[in-house]
């Protein structure tokens, strides 16, 4: 997920695509109504990585919760991440963003 912020960053500095930005910004403020509106648009972009979101998926998934592992970031991951964000004491909004991602990889690491 990580990776993709830099290709977002580029594309929306270029002239011709600069149009996605408020795209962007609708998906994520709906997708994800309790991010500040800085962040929209990298949670928005978090669910068309279908790699990060599997990733997501599996972790979250070896760590007890009852989540599908399809790629699609919809509202059964979106419940999940909340639900593993809550038990945590992060923020929970939803959205697996670097601090959820961050503190997923701990976990992983420490049940292995």
């Amino acid at each position: 997920m990580e990776a993709l912020l830099p290709i977002l960053l580029t594309v929306l500095r270029s002239p011709e695509l600069s149009q996605l930005l408020p795209l962007l910004m609708k998906v994520g403020t709906s997708a994800f109504p309790s991010i500040p509106i800085t962040q929209a648009p990298a949670a928005a972009a978090t669910m068309f990585d279908t790699n990060g979101t599997k990733w997501t998926q599996v972790a979250l998934r070896l760590l007890g919760e009852a989540v599908e592992v399809d790629g699609i970031y919809g509202e059964g991951t979106k419940k999940a991440v909340k639900n593993f964000q809550t038990k945590e004491g992060l923020v929970a909004d939803g959205w697996a963003g670097e601090n959820t991602v961050n503190t997923l990889r701990k976990k992983l690491l420490k049940s292995v």
